[in-house]
């Protein structure tokens, strides 16, 4: 659900103000940027859970 409010908020941003192609080239770099690192962490999570005890 997370990504898809993520996905949905970028495509309405640089549908919004398109005048401005810098400023949406930086909001969609740095969105998925956000989205990258949220993935990372929760991959790492989930491994970081399903690894047993030593």
């Amino acid at each position: 659900p997370s990504i898809y409010v993520a996905e949905s908020a970028i495509s309405s941003g640089t549908a919004g103000s398109s005048s401005d192609g810098a400023q949406n080239t930086a909001a969609i770099a740095a969105g998925l940027a956000l989205i990258s690192i949220a993935a990372a962490s929760s991959i790492l999570l989930q491994v970081g859970k399903n690894t047993p005890p030593q």
